[in-house]
């Protein structure tokens, strides 16, 4: 229930706090097209940095959760070690195809004037692509230790209240492109090292076991990823679902129409957080319940779940 309450307060400010984010450019930006820009590219990154996490996410609550409640602590380490690196390596990869393709694809989705801004957020979200990812997969690791404050106080609060200051900070000074790139992107990177930090001692914690044979190893890994991948694909379509709109109204129609559309379109979105909050918050309480067979306790967080988000939405 505390996890829960914490996750429901948390993502309430962050939602706000995206919310507010959305409002400031709309509002202060030179033009609509001048939002529309900004909103095209974030549009892109929101779906590049679900992708590039493979479904790792996920994949970390429920592989640590499970570990966790077992005692296997070199089970735990491996998972993480399955997550990280190939993530790690995808997502540079991606960042430097994103980078690389900025320039034509803002071609394609604008014209004029707003080309280059897009470019340059296109260039600028691409190159803090990595730190997006493994800040996702970090609080994921968290969480999956039963511990949800790093993931509020570092993604919910830090890192969304960061990005609201810094771009009601451009707005005011009246920053480029380049300027409000850099400021909606770089709080990734510090959020990213508290929760290294934060996410190292929570693991002191966990009790050492017997390192795993190079078999057992694999085997971890190939599970893990048969768990994992599935779920990248749903991820894929769940952010889509979010932004793909804000996407074909710019390809369709003009960056000025997808500025207005998404301004609009963000505020309908806000009674979401209900729903993210309390899933966050059972997903590892469940995996633990199912590592040890425990199915009617599982059973019943679903239903308190299940009532809990009919009763607050």
């Amino acid at each position: 229930a505390r996890g829960g309450a914490l996750n429901l307060v948390g993502a309430l400010v962050s939602a706000l706090s995206g919310f507010g984010v959305v409002f400031v450019i709309a509002r202060f930006s030179a033009s609509a097209a001048a939002a529309g820009a900004f909103f095209v590219a974030l549009a892109l990154s929101k779906i590049a940095v679900e992708i590039g996490q493979l479904g790792a996410g996920i994949g970390l609550v429920r592989a640590v959760s499970q570990a966790a409640r077992l005692g296997r602590g070199a089970d735990l380490r491996a998972a993480l070690r399955s997550a990280f690196v190939p993530v790690s390596i995808v997502s540079v990869v991606a960042a430097v195809v994103l980078v690389l393709i900025a320039r034509p694809l803002a071609d394609v989705l604008t014209s004029g004037a707003q080309q280059a801004p897009l470019r340059t957020y296109l260039t600028i979200f691409g190159i803090f692509l990595p730190a997006a990812v493994s800040l996702q997969l970090l609080v994921n690791a968290a969480r999956g230790l039963g511990n949800m404050t790093p993931g509020v106080m570092l993604d919910y609060l830090l890192r969304s209240g960061v990005q609201l200051l810094a771009v009601c900070a451009v707005a005011v000074s009246g920053g480029g492109a380049l300027a409000l790139g850099v400021g909606y992107s770089a709080p990734f990177i510090v959020a990213g090292v508290c929760a290294v930090v934060w996410l190292r001692r929570l693991l002191r914690d966990v009790a050492p076991t017997a390192s795993l044979t190079r078999h057992a190893r694999r085997a971890q890994f190939s599970a893990f990823w048969r768990f994992s991948l599935p779920r990248a694909v749903a991820g894929g379509f769940s952010i889509s679902i979010q932004w793909l709109d804000t996407l074909l109204v710019a390809l369709l129609a003009t960056a000025a129409d997808a500025g207005i559309y998404t301004a609009g379109a963000r505020f309908a979105m806000l009674a979401t957080f209900v729903h993210a909050a309390i899933v966050q918050a059972i997903q590892p309480i469940v995996s633990s319940q199912l590592a040890v067979d425990d199915r009617a306790g599982a059973d019943r967080l679903f239903k308190t779940a299940t009532a809990w988000e009919v009763m607050l939405l």
